[in-house]
């Protein structure tokens, strides 16, 4: 719901062509990456497959009546796996069992976190940077929360207005509100921030319930802005292209798909998995159909944009259609509802990534202290940020471009190639053993394929932090010229 409600405003200011190109691109490569994922994950399943028959084979072959248990295949990885919470939940191995005569190794039946793959496939430097990026892409997310919620509850706040309709928002500055925004901020953060000191569980009817309101909101904001089109009010004129916006519109619209952190949850539980490659494909079609709707009726139909879409429809504003009181300040107060149920669990996951980066989870001694230290250094960067810009649109721009990208292109390539790699050598050939037949093997494997996406990586970045250094050069200039 963050990046539907982010993008709009930088898809208008790029061009209603350059940005529709712009999404399509962005879905097709988050498509091809999304498959990088799929077969790694069944590469995963065989390789700790193979492995729980030879320590079977192991155990048979001392014929030992006092035998110890089998350890878990996650053990296999470290100890420090099975802490790791990503996204939020911990992960439970099973034990091996012998495999049936029909079984398909490659089969995805058990589930393995971005966490447990890279401590499989990489090196410690790898490992070390996966975390990094990670970590850095949750304190991203963790800031646009701590200025996206008090930012709309302050506007909401300021805006009403007994004769609500004959008032224009569109031109205030922050100081025309008539509370501050750090006031919002400090309260967001005691009473949110103190969830990260906590566990989350049961979170099923949270889940539904965010869900559900936000397939209601977006729909309402979709129905709101077609039918002020389709009675011919609309006052947006958007040009057709402007290449010079493209790297901000790719920096907040690298959350529209992301979704390869959360794949191994997602995906493990679905069966069957013949036609996977299929229900992705038409997931990412659905989502990019509803995408590119919301962003076309809401560029044409608002001349401004706020960097949150969902505060075009506050109370205050001028709209072309009626639209019941209730209804404004629901869409108003939407993202309060769906990021603040969001931040504990991002906060959560946040904090057992950080605790594997600096190595605290390899200590089993003081761990109530431990998290206690780690929780302490969550809350207090996000919220730092938040009390020195309300700019939603930077924050998001600089995660997306960056820590997003590294994470949703380079992760899946990196983790393919490797994964390839081990199974090579660890995997007996097809001839000894029919049985290990790859499935679910991403049709963009190709090695050029990779070496495209990882170049693809690259050049985002270097194009976006090309554009941020002109933007700050433009900047300095103005201010070194001074008033006229």
């Amino acid at each position: 719901e963050l990046a539907l409600s982010l993008c709009q405003r930088h898809f208008a200011i790029a061009g209603w062509l350059a940005g529709g190109l712009t999404i399509v691109c962005l879905a097709f490569l988050s498509f091809i990456t999304v498959s990088y994922i799929v077969e790694v994950m069944s590469t995963t399943n065989a390789l700790v497959k193979r492995q729980d028959e030879q320590r079977l084979t192991d155990t048979d072959s001392l014929n030992s009546e006092s035998s110890p248990l089998i350890r878990s295949s996650a053990d296999s990885f470290g100890n420090e796996i099975d802490e790791l919470r990503y996204p939020g939940r911990i992960v439970q191995s099973e034990a091996p069992t012998a495999p049936s005569a029909d079984s398909m190794p490659f089969e995805i039946t058990r589930r393995f976190e971005l966490g447990q793959m890279a401590h499989m496939y990489f090196n410690s430097y790898l490992i070390v940077a996966f975390y990094a990026v990670i970590c850095i892409y949750l304190y991203g997310d963790l800031a646009i929360y701590a200025v996206a919620v008090p930012k709309s509850l302050r506007d909401v706040a300021c805006t009403y207005w007994p004769n609500a309709s004959s008032t224009d928002t569109d031109n205030r500055t922050e100081t025309d509100y008539c509370w501050s925004p750090q006031l919002f901020v400090g309260a967001f953060s005691l009473l949110v921030c103190p969830f990260a000191f906590f566990n989350v569980q049961k979170t099923k009817y949270l889940q539904v319930a965010t869900s559900l309101s936000r397939w209601l909101a977006f729909g309402v904001m979709l129905t709101l802005a077609a039918t002020t089109l389709a009675i011919g009010q609309g006052s947006g004129h958007p040009g057709p292209v402007n290449w010079t916006r493209i790297p901000q519109l790719f920096g907040a619209s690298v959350y529209s798909f992301m979704c390869h952190h959360s794949l191994p949850a997602l995906l493990t539980p679905m069966s069957p998995k013949r036609h996977l490659r299929l229900v992705l494909l038409a997931d990412f079609s659905l989502i990019l159909v509803f995408y590119l709707s919301l962003a076309y009726t809401g560029i044409f139909a608002f001349g401004h944009l706020e960097d949150l879409y969902t505060l075009n429809f506050q109370p205050g504003r001028r709209l072309a259609i009626g639209v019941w009181q209730p209804v404004r300040y629901f869409l108003a107060l939407f993202p309060v509802f769906a990021l603040s149920t969001s931040f504990p669990i991002i906060a959560i996951t946040l904090r057992g990534n950080l605790k594997a980066l600096f190595g605290l989870i390899r200590s089993r001694a003081g761990g109530a202290q431990q998290r206690s230290a780690v929780s302490l250094a969550i809350g207090p960067p996000p919220v730092a940020l938040a009390f020195v810009t309300s700019s939603v649109d930077a924050l998001v721009n600089y995660t997306g471009s960056y820590a997003g990208a590294l994470l949703q292109y380079a992760v899946p390539a990196l983790l393919l190639h490797y994964s390839r790699r081990k199974a090579a050598s660890q995997l007996p050939p097809l001839d000894a053993d029919s049985r290990y037949a790859p499935i679910h093997v991403s049709p963009f494997g190709h090695p050029a394929c990779l070496v495209a996406i990882l170049g693809w990586t690259l050049a985002c970045m270097a194009l976006v932090t090309a554009d941020h250094l002109m933007e700050d050069a433009a900047l300095a200039n103005v201010t070194a010229a001074g008033p006229r």
